[in-house]
Formats: C-alpha cells, structure tokens, sequence
C-alpha cells in the first residue's frame, strides 16, 4: 500500500513522512479514525515507508525486495495483530497467527474493511473477536527477537480497544520499545481505549473525506461516471468504505426515485404509490437504508437552501426544481416531522420490519406533512 494511494488525510501523510525521513518518528503511534476514512490503508502504508529500501521524500519506492514483500504482506519483519475468534474445537486461546491466510485474503481485497465485515469473514456467528493475554505474549516474545532482514520491526495492532485490560502487559514494550521496532496501532473508539496506552502514544487522527476525494477515487479507480459518484460521495458521510458498498449495492442513481416518492405523495396518487413500494420492497435492505439516508439527506439541503437564499444546496445538478417544489410545501416545523418519519423509517428497515407496511406508512403520514400547509391555506380560504 502506497501513500498515493489513499484518498485525502494530506494532515496526517504529511508529518509522518517527514517523521520517518528526520528520524523521528515514535516507536509507539496510534492512528484514530473510521475504517473507510483509510485507516488500515495508512498504517500500511507507514509500516511499508518504514521497511522500503528506497523510499523518496513522498513514497515507498515500491519496487524493493521489501516493498515486494510488504505489498504481499508477507515480509518477515511485519507483524500483525488483530481480533480473532476460537475455530471449532479450538482449546487454547486463540492467536492472530491462527487466522494469518484470512487475514491476507481480506487485506488483498479490501483493506477498507469494517470490524463487522471481518468477522463475517472468520464465520464468527454470534461471537466476538478479540485479542488475547495470550496473544500479548506473543507480541512481547516477536518484538524482542532481531529483525529478519530490515533494519526495523514494524507491528500493526488493528481494533487496539480490543485489548482491553490485557493490554497493560504492553506498556513496558510500548514505552521502552527494542531499538527500530515500532507499534503502530490503530482504533476506532477513542473512548474504549486504555488511558495507560493512550498516554504513551502519538496520536494521529483521520479525519472525514472531503466529498471530491471520494468522488475522484470513485471516477478515477472505479470508473465511475461523475454523476454517479457525486451522489454517492454527497451520501457517504466522509466514509469512502460506505460509498463504495452503496455502489456495489444499487444498480443506479436515488435521486429519480426519491423526486418520484415525492411527486407521488404530493399527487395523492396511491395506485402507483402502491405500485412503486412494490418493486421498491424488491430491492436490498441495504440500499432500501442508503435510500432513506438519501431522503433525510435531501430533506436537509432543501431546508437549508430554503433559509438561506445564500446557500447552494449539496445535490445533484437537475433537482433544484424539488427542492423549490418542496419549499413551497413545507415549512420548518413540517421538514422536523418529515425528518423524524424517515428516521423512524431506517430504524424498522434495520431491524427487518416488513417493508411493505413501513413504506405505506411513511408515505400516508408523509403526504399528511407535505400537503400540511395547503390544506391551512385551503381552511382559510374557506373561513
């Protein structure tokens, strides 16, 4: 994994190049962030600067005995650890080394990948992952012993709130580390990480990606069309791992779907309401959530674009018409409840409602908002 690789994150590829080039850098890091915002991408990536033969002021130079290696995930001097589950049958705890060909496999193929995809991977079922006192030991015993072939010894610790309480038979080697060994562990939830572990590291933090650095890996590496790729940036929250599982997850854009809801709603026109919440009952329940993310989404940059005559709404080219369509419609008490109804909306389609009756719901009380305001100026009219 390169630098140049990674979307975004400049703040953060920045200092630890430099860190490294001046000799400098610490031999304990945490690095802070969300999956998708690249954050096994950018310890790979600083494990693999680390271990290059010849690395440039902006890269690993990614043709070295080592960088062959460490793009393989297989040189010596490389270790892993990372939450894991007992096989079946297995006795002792288990050990990161016991899952090392999965491990490799899920980085191969995606290194964006979330706690919960991996344990898909492992067929944990029900269980948890986690790391082990017996994996400590392992980790004390590997970072004690001389490099292979490098001059240092680089271990990740992927998901390092995992190791909970065991990881103060850490500290001795995090804070007096052997000579070249660096620890480089990485964590989700600041909050549920040992302070003892906290505090003697330097810590990175990602940050969420900009909508155009997703928007250009998607054109650019997954041959996106523009189009398509700003709605799914504008939908992913900064979380380029979210964007690219909406993609594989939807056949095409949500805006036509989403103007046609409305439109319908407005209409009153229930016989092809019923028709569309069939064949959207057909799809996915993850794009079914995607499209009412896409809704709550919607409804906000309306909002905005309603209240501030400044304000350029953050939606696609060919859906200003809506948004004036909806902002003559509602108003600010109006848009509150048709936020709350999409919300409540997501949270049956998590929990598997029957999306028939959920979709049929939604849409009645959400005619009942949209058509609010007309009916008062109807009620006046009359009085």
């Amino acid at each position: 994994m390169n630098f140049s690789e990674i979307s975004g994150q400049e703040h953060i590829k920045g200092p630890l190049r430099r860190a490294v080039q001046e000799g400098r850098l610490a031999h304990a890091i945490l690095l802070l962030g969300k999956s998708g915002q690249g954050l096994l991408p950018m310890a790979l990536a600083l494990a693999g600067y680390l271990l290059c033969e010849n690395r440039s002021e902006t890269d690993l130079c990614g043709k070295c005995n080592a960088c062959r290696k460490t793009e393989k995930y297989i040189h010596p001097d490389l270790h892993f650890t990372f939450p894991v589950v007992k096989k079946e049958k297995q006795k002792d705890a288990p050990l990161s080394s016991d899952r090392m060909e999965e491990w490799r496999q899920a980085l191969e193929e995606d290194p964006l990948m979330s706690y919960n995809d991996w344990l898909l991977r492992l067929d944990a079922a029900n269980k948890q992952g986690n790391i082990t006192a017996r994996e400590c030991r392992e980790i004390v015993r590997k970072l004690g012993m001389k490099s292979f072939e490098a001059g240092s010894k680089v271990l990740l610790v992927w998901k390092a709130e995992l190791l909970k309480k065991e990881g103060n038979r850490l500290l001795k080697i995090i804070e007096e580390p052997p000579e070249d060994t660096y620890i480089i562990l990485m964590a989700e939830d600041e909050s549920e990480l040992l302070n003892t572990i906290l505090s003697r590291t330097q810590v990175y933090r990602l940050h969420p990606l900009r909508d155009e650095d997703i928007l250009q890996h998607l054109v650019r590496k997954e041959g996106m069309e523009e189009s398509r790729a700003r709605e799914l940036a504008y939908l992913s929250d900064g979380d380029l791992a979210r964007a690219l599982k909406l993609a594989a997850e939807s056949e095409g854009g949500m805006g036509d779907t989403f103007r046609q809801w409305m439109l319908m709603i407005a209409r009153s026109d229930w016989a092809a309401l019923l028709e569309w919440i069939n064949e959207i009952s057909t799809k996915g329940r993850e794009w079914q959530k995607y499209f009412v993310r896409y809704g709550l989404h919607f409804f906000e940059e309306s909002l905005k674009a309603g209240m501030s005559a400044g304000y350029t709404a953050r939606i696609l080219p060919g859906y200003e018409k809506l948004t004036v369509f909806l902002n003559e419609k509602m108003d600010l008490e109006a848009y509150e409840s048709a936020v709350r109804l999409l919300e409540d909306l997501h949270y049956h389609i998590e929990r598997n409602a029957y999306i028939k009756v959920q979709l049929l719901n939604a849409s009645l009380r959400l005619g009942d908002v949209i058509l609010k305001r007309k009916r008062i100026r109807a009620e006046a009219l009359i009085r």
